[in-house]
């Protein structure tokens, strides 16, 4: 089995679980019903009720239904609180410590370049990183989404492991980013906390029947404790019952999703790694030495979110390490990741996913300046279509892996950050710095703006910010066009530290700056998606839109956008990387848009449309994005950086392996 199928299987079995485990809140109602059956019988057969209406009262089965949901919700609620429903919050409560600021610690700073470059290979965010002062060799990922996503790291982990080894636990976690499990995870452990409410409650009961049975007597008045305890213990016993088997079956499907999540997430980190041998090798160190639990009491309901189990529990959240190693080493995962790599063709623009772009005037037409294809990036693309049957999974599969093996390796990662100068590198770190480096990356293209958007700075943001300015412009202002957008990618993990009122006068300069000229460029239109979906979202400063809409509503949209990427390979088959792309989410049919249709207004409104799309379609869309870009093998600059403004816009991971 390769490491594809592997990845199906899990999302497959983990659906049916998250099933069950709505099928075990439905039985736990249904339990309340049984026991109500005791006082409903009685009162039925008094009124002369015969047959289904002696013990079924839908009235009264709804009122329990909706009672016991009340305090599940209740419960969850309380925990969603607790946790706070964040990355950052939920690293905080185990007691996480951001890692900020340039660092002179040498693991450190091994730890922070693997994040960075398992970010580029993978085709996601940078996330923030927490450390947690623990012995023990563990990690975990928490958030919503991945624009909220934080990595975390034991102390442990970033002494004890190598830097093969570290990369391995990386990309597990940066999978569970990728695959929405860490809002899943937090989903299912509020659900459990309140079912789990419902034996506190009755452990409460008891314990007040107790005081009314122990409280000295009223001799002036009938004394009614005796049945008023009675009644106390019955409900409580009840509820202790019931709740407690409920939230048994509870923690033993969260236990089984999770498991199911950690086979997904080891296949992807071999997936992105491209070495087996590292996650294999940090699963054995951790099986090798003796069990150290995190010791933050936060980790008892957080177990499911660790690289491997936390505290000492009878119910595993993990599959066994054996287990978990020889799926990884005797699952096909070598061939599969190795495969072959002479299909591909590459080019220095385009080592990554987040390798690059291509400033381009608003009112150019994105196919105005794209380079000449080679003649062997011809001749692949029609080979390519040269069968004319229907596009199938294995297709996309192939066709992207062919590409990423080349492109999106850890080796072209670590090509891209070495581009970047040690100053740049330290400088998107600091708050401050970070900040007069986004300034001068949406500056450089513009050789005759840059005394303008300097003078910019010093009015609005002050003598501080223009020293940084200063300093680093000779750095940034040279850098290759592959590197200026990782170093975006750099700084914005930095930029989430500001306070609101800090951003917005940052901001505030910054779209001056990008309006000096009059004209928006693809670099400065990318900017803007990057700090609205990953930065002001936290603010509140951006309204989700309701997910309403299904491929078919939105296919005048997806005409644009898919018809805009295939302007962007700069071939003169790109009508037929268009159809590959229509007949990947079931539209075909669609017309080929014509390169004036497909100016940045016309992508802005059709991506607007798209932010509706139901969740089950954006799979669709992923997959048809990749079949238009892959259709070459090769990722030229302007389709890298559409294909990032595509993710980080409409919330979907590409690419779609």
């Amino acid at each position: 089995m390769n490491f594809f199928e592997q990845q199906d299987q899990a999302r497959r079995r983990t659906t049916w679980l998250v099933l069950l485990f709505l099928l075990a809140v439905v039985c736990v109602a249904l339990s309340f019903y049984g026991l109500a059956l005791f006082v409903i019988v009685p009162q039925a057969q008094d009124r002369g009720a015969k047959g289904v209406d002696l013990w079924w009262n839908p009235e009264i089965f709804m009122q329990i239904t909706g009672a016991v949901c009340l305090i599940i919700f209740l419960g969850a609620g309380v925990q969603r609180l607790r946790l706070g429903g964040t990355g950052k919050s939920v690293a905080e409560a185990l007691g996480g410590q951001p890692l900020q600021g340039a660092t002179d610690n040498t693991d450190e700073q091994k730890l922070r370049d693997v994040v960075d470059e398992m970010a580029i290979a993978s085709g996601m965010p940078v996330p923030p990183i927490y450390i947690l002062q623990e012995d023990a060799i563990n990690a975990f990922a928490a958030g919503k989404n991945p624009q909220d996503a934080v990595l975390g790291f034991t102390r442990g982990a970033i002494t004890q492991l190598n830097r093969d080894e570290l990369q391995g636990v990386t990309g597990h976690e940066f999978s569970h980013i990728a695959h929405k499990d860490t809002r899943l995870n937090l989903r299912i452990a509020c659900v459990v906390a309140g079912i789990m409410l419902i034996a506190l409650i009755g452990r409460v009961m008891l314990q007040v029947a107790g005081r009314i049975a122990t409280a000295p007597r009223m001799s002036s008045k009938k004394d009614d404790r005796g049945s008023a305890a009675l009644l106390f213990v019955a409900v409580g016993l009840g509820l202790l019952v019931v709740g407690g088997i409920g939230a048994f079956f509870g923690r033993l499907l969260q236990a089984a999703v999770s498991r199911q999540r950690e086979f997904l997430a080891d296949a992807s980190a071999v997936q992105y790694s491209r070495n087996p041998d590292g996650i294999a090798c940090a699963l054995r160190r951790i099986g090798g030495l003796p069990f150290t639990p995190i010791q933050s009491p936060a980790a008892s309901g957080l177990n499911h979110f660790f690289f491997s189990k936390s505290i000492h529990s009878w119910l595993s959240t993990h599959p066994p390490l054996p287990e978990r190693i020889r799926r990884i080493e005797q699952g096909g995962f070598v061939n599969d990741v190795v495969g072959d790599s002479s299909r591909s063709t590459s080019t220095n623009s385009s080592s990554s996913l987040s390798a690059g772009f291509m400033a381009n005037n608003a009112a150019q037409k994105l196919s105005d300046s794209h380079p000449r294809p080679t003649e062997s990036k011809q001749t692949n693309r029609a080979a390519l279509h040269a069968s004319g049957r229907p596009i199938t999974r294995a297709d996309v599969l192939q066709a992207a892996m062919s590409k990423t093996v080349a492109q999106e390796s850890l080796a072209g990662a670590r090509s891209l950050l070495k581009q970047i100068p040690d100053a740049v590198r330290d400088a998107v770190h600091e708050p401050l710095d970070a900040q007069a480096v986004l300034l001068l990356l949406v500056t450089g293209a513009q050789t005759n703006m840059r005394d303008t958007v300097r003078a910019l700075t010093l009015e609005q943001l002050g003598e501080t910010m223009v020293a940084c300015w200063d300093r680093l412009a000779p750095h940034v202002f040279d850098l290759p066009d592959e590197t200026r957008l990782v170093v975006l990618d750099l700084c914005v993990p930095t930029l989430t530290q500001l306070t609101k009122q800090q951003y917005v006068a940052f901001r505030t300069t910054l779209t001056a700056a990008m309006r000096s000229d009059n004209q928006v460029d693809l670099f400065e239109w990318m900017t803007r998606i990057v700090l609205t979906r990953r930065i002001e979202t936290r603010f509140g400063a951006l309204s989700q839109k309701k997910a309403t809409r299904s491929m078919r509503d939105c296919s005048q949209d997806m005409r644009i956008v898919l018809g805009t990427l295939a302007h962007a390979g700069g071939s003169p088959h790109g009508d037929r990387s268009f159809d590959l792309g229509t007949a990947a989410c079931g539209l075909n049919g669609l017309t080929f848009p014509s390169a004036n249709e497909c100016a940045l207004d016309a992508l802005h409104f059709a991506l607007e449309g798209l932010d509706a799309l139901v969740r089950s379609d954006r799979l669709l869309l992923a997959k048809a994005l990749v079949c238009v870009a892959a259709a070459d093998n090769v990722y030229n600059t302007q389709e890298l950086l559409l294909l990032r403004a595509f993710a980080y816009r409409l919330d979907i991971h590409l690419p779609i392996l």
